[in-house]
């Protein structure tokens, strides 16, 4: 899911024609950060099962602390490429300012850096679950909640995307042009709260009802042109994929160190893919060799991370990190 992630910011299919192909491939990688946040939640109620009751809430704000931290250090990473394209859009000061500030708060991303939103929505859905279960709602109230959440974003994107000039539309329009943009940042809520969900109620069904189902939503999810239909299908379809890999057992401590490397390699591939085309183009360019690259490098770059960091605290104890 992390090399789906790098091929949809570099995608290397630009040149190609086959509209199939194109579907197919823009259907599979856009399964990724549903998927990252079904597997947040799974393994956040992971933790929570095996905690005391009364540390359930701990557990949720370190997590929250944890993404929080996330957030700050990597905004910060990335806030020269911000300040980069702020200078060349010839954009005054105060402006420039506003707008980071509009998006660093309710967007989740900047130039070069759209991975971010996916700390954002998180750390908002861990708000509102913290918020729930310290109100003592259980995991599936709160999964229906959720739910009524994403259809509110469908809602929110059907709003932006209707060309209705209703005075009352197009006043949500504006509010939504200078505060969430979409609905998208709402969706995480949901996903992580089907991945608790999928946690604490493991389906007993067999691998081959969710090669089935996944092949089947996957086929619709191909085969749909509307976009806000298509957002709605995608749900069970990365559900059951998430469902079909919980399946296939392969865990060890290798497994553990790869759950690392996907991770720094989310956060660092967009600096190497614009060192990358900056260096080598001069632009901002996509293609097959800006894909290879950004992977090569970013596992390399990801596995030195890693390397350094168990060398410093030991595997046992980066594991736990």
């Amino acid at each position: 899911m992390a090399i789906c992630v790098i091929a949809i910011h570099t995608n290397p299919l630009i040149q190609n024609n086959n509209t199939i192909v194109l579907k197919i491939f823009d259907c599979f990688t856009s399964i990724a950060v549903p998927f990252f946040f079904i597997a947040s939640g799974y393994l956040l109620q992971m933790k929570i099962q095996h905690a005391a009751p009364l540390e359930e809430t701990d557990i949720i704000i370190l997590q929250l602390k944890r993404m929080l931290k996330l957030y700050l250090v990597w905004s910060a990473v990335y806030f020269p490429l911000a300040v980069a394209e702020y200078a060349r859009g010839e954009y005054s000061l105060l402006k420039a300012v506003l707008i980071y500030i509009k998006d660093f708060v309710f967007v989740g991303q900047h130039y070069n850096s759209w991975m971010l939103w996916y700390l954002l929505s998180t750390i908002y859905a861990l708000i509102a679950i913290l918020f729930l279960r310290k109100s003592k709602i259980k995991t599936e109230r709160i999964l229906v909640i959720a739910l009524i959440i994403f259809i509110i974003s469908i809602l929110i994107d059907a709003i932006k995307m209707t060309d209705n000039t209703n005075s009352i539309i197009m006043l949500l329009k504006t509010f939504l042009k200078y505060t969430i943009g979409n609905g998208r940042l709402l969706r995480g809520f949901f996903y992580i709260s089907l991945g608790m969900f999928f946690w604490n109620k493991r389906l007993s069904i067999k691998r081959y009802a969710f090669i089935l189902a996944f092949t089947c939503l996957f086929i619709i999810y191909t085969i749909i042109e509307d976009e806000l239909v298509g957002t709605i299908i995608l749900a069970p379809c990365v559900a059951s994929f998430f469902l079909l890999s919980t399946e296939v057992n392969i865990y060890s401590d290798r497994c553990i160190i790869l759950r690392k490397l996907s991770t720094e390699m989310y956060f660092l591939h967009l600096w190497i893919w614009t060192i990358y085309y900056t260096l080598m183009y001069g632009e901002k360019t996509y293609g097959w060799d800006c894909f290879l690259a950004t992977f090569i490098f970013s596992v390399i770059a990801s596995g030195i991370i890693v390397a350094l960091r168990m060398k410093r605290s030991g595997f046992d104890s980066y594991q736990n990190i």
